[in-house]
């Protein structure tokens, strides 16, 4: 009996700890670590296969706002799929961050085409030439992913 009881309080102590530990969630300035795939308008970016860590820590602000939401109340090993619309990720395409540049006020010898990315002087944001004209380029400040709804997988790897 006194055995028994003995091995019911060992149970009833792992069983009690378990479940503090499987009661971390994710809140507010949590350090959280996570596997992750995307796709921009049905378009996959990271795939499945190829799948990317992210660390964050939670209401910092590194990532949309509405991103970073939807973590909140998940733990460790739960998955998840996020959808953004452009609003809640980075926002739409503004007309006026497209910029009409004349061809003659480019470096001389300069070949640009559609698609390529350039780095602002600032190096903080990535400028698209969004097409070539004959006589101009157009060019795009806008972040890559504006206007696009994009659909996250993921799933919660660790949580500090």
């Amino acid at each position: 009996m006194k055995r028994a009881l003995s091995v019911l309080v060992m149970v009833v102590t792992l069983v009690g700890c378990r479940s503090v530990f499987a009661e971390t969630k994710i809140q507010e300035g949590s350090k959280v670590e996570l596997v992750y795939s995307f796709e921009a308008d049905g378009i996959p970016i990271v795939t499945q296969q190829n799948k990317e860590t992210m660390k964050l820590v939670e209401g910092a602000g590194a990532y949309p706002p509405t991103f970073e939401k939807q973590l909140l109340g998940l733990r460790k090993g739960d998955k998840k799929t996020i959808h953004l619309i452009p609003e809640e990720g980075f926002g739409p395409v503004l007309p006026e961050l497209l910029k009409r540049v004349a061809l003659k006020d480019l470096p001389k010898g300069l070949k640009l085409e559609e698609g390529d990315l350039l780095g602002a002087k600032s190096g903080t944001k990535t400028i698209r030439v969004a097409k070539v004209l004959d006589d101009s380029v157009v060019l795009d400040e806008n972040h890559p992913l504006a206007g696009k709804t994009l659909i996250y997988q993921i799933q919660i790897l660790s949580i500090q």
